[in-house]
């Protein structure tokens, strides 16, 4: 089964700071655009059917949170705050306020646009449909729950759209916390080995992706 929780979707090449400078503007999702996917989910192709949005921007709006990066770069705290998420007849329009903040100011924004002109959003699925052949899925409504500029695309852009490098990484790094116990073939600690100290769960993900890189798995 592949999985309905806290994935996401990326754009390129549409975003862009208008009006007085200071606000974001883009769109984080296109309607009736089959995209391929290849991924930790599995490869398929999938489409935001029209209204994907509707249930979730009447529900939650105002819980709606603007990350660089998913807040998985240097900087974690939101950019901004959603002054727009509408549906139109093109996808899921988004206007992010920016805040004053040293770091959005005088790094990121100066890059909205350029060097950085991608955009993203985070999700789980409430109801999609499959093709019988299980290669195409329709997804039909979402729980939104972040939107935000992106850096690196995580294919090449021969795919309709793309995805961020990052979550895979992340979901890579999950694993190691999984419920189920580590994967096979994870080193067991050997005996003389200090006592497991406590984490929270973002220390413990950050640990995991460290030791991911260490050994060469990302």
């Amino acid at each position: 089964m592949h999985p309905r929780d806290d994935l996401i979707r990326a754009r390129f090449d549409d975003i862009e700071p208008v009006g007085d400078g200071n606000t974001l503007v883009g769109y984080a999702a296109v309607f009736d655009t089959p995209t391929e996917i290849h991924s930790w989910e599995g490869d398929f192709v999938e489409t935001l059917a029209r209204g994907a949005f509707k249930r979730t921007l009447a529900q939650r709006a105002g819980q709606i949170r603007s990350q660089f990066d998913h807040g998985m770069s240097e900087y974690t705290l939101p950019i901004g705050v959603p002054t727009v998420l509408r549906e139109d007849d093109h996808g899921l329009y988004v206007e992010v306020e920016l805040d004053q903040d040293p770091w959005v100011q005088e790094t990121l924004k100066p890059k909205l646009g350029r060097s950085i002109n991608g955009m993203s959003f985070r999700f789980s699925v409430t109801d999609d449909e499959w093709s019988d052949s299980g290669d195409q899925r329709t997804i039909r409504s979402v729980k939104l729950s972040e939107v935000g500029p992106v850096t690196f695309p995580a294919y090449e852009a021969t795919t309709v759209g793309v995805r961020s490098r990052d979550m895979y990484r992340l979901w890579t790094a999950q694993q190691q916390f999984s419920p189920a116990g580590p994967a096979v073939g994870t080193p067991t600690p050997a005996d003389d080995s200090p006592p497991p100290r406590h984490l929270s769960a973002t220390d413990q993900i950050r640990s995991a992706m460290e030791r991911a890189r260490i050994e060469g798995i990302i």
